[in-house]
């Protein structure tokens, strides 16, 4: 499917089309490559994305797709683009301070309430125990509960980023249904850090000059610390079924 970037283009718009099929899996894949994982893997030290990705902005022109009206336009530092994949990476083992940690390194100035943002993580940390993995929507509560109740102050582009991203995963559940980006996403991950590899041999344990912005060393740890994660999600399911079957009795 071939992508263009255009001002006005024929075509229709991107909108939900009945029974999905194929080409609307195709299609929803392509959107989000193209709009939101483009910019988190890019290898620049300032990422471009669109921020305004509703459906009438994206139209399908033949067998392509044209992203409509770039008026509107944001920039992720790879400051900005290493701390989310921390925050993400970080929530997936179940590390409350380096949560904390990544959503204290997003914000522009030292306002944030710590006391107030622990508790936040602590109670995102029990959500996320019912999960296998953070969610888009999980990541977004979070980081709106920090600047509403924490004070956390984010940059402008990280604010329209966000708004894109749920633009986004709006448009494709409309093609594909619920529950797509956050499935693609992980596929996507998984797909990065296999491309990755040869790269890695030649890297520094700690650099993180990489597409995924991880490096060996962040990798190790996950290794070292994932079975202890999802052990902690098994207790936690063992724990909500007894609970379950005891108030049934």
């Amino acid at each position: 499917m071939k992508l263009t970037a255009e001002t006005n283009a024929p075509g229709d718009e991107v909108r939900e089309r009945g029974v999905p099929t194929g080409f609307h899996r195709r299609l929803a894949e392509r959107l989000t490559e193209c709009l939101l994982l483009r910019p988190m893997w890019s290898a620049n030290e300032s990422a471009m994305f669109h921020a305004d990705p509703h459906a009438g902005n994206l139209m399908i022109a033949g067998d392509g797709l044209a992203i409509l009206d770039w008026a509107l336009v944001g920039r992720l530092s790879s400051w900005e683009r290493e701390q989310l994949v921390q925050l993400v990476l970080r929530a997936t083992l179940l590390d409350g301070s380096g949560i904390c940690g990544a959503i204290e390194g997003l914000c522009v100035d030292r306002g944030c309430r710590t006391d107030r943002l622990l508790a936040i993580v602590e109670r995102g940390l029990a959500e996320l125990r019912e999960m296998l993995i953070p969610t888009v929507s999980w990541l977004t509560r979070l980081l709106d509960s920090a600047a509403t109740d924490a004070r956390a102050r984010f940059s402008g582009d990280l604010l329209l980023f966000r708004k894109a991203v749920l633009m986004i995963d709006g448009v494709v559940s409309d093609l594909v249904g619920e529950r797509f980006l956050d499935e693609f996403l992980t596929r996507s991950v998984i797909g990065q850090l296999t491309r990755e590899w040869p790269t890695r041999a030649f890297m520094p344990p700690n650099s993180r000059a990489i597409g995924s912005r991880l490096s060996n060393l962040d990798l190790v740890t996950a290794g070292y610390a994932l079975p202890f994660s999802m052990g902690s999600r098994w207790l936690a399911g063992v724990a909500r079924s007894t609970e379950s079957a005891m108030r049934e009795n």
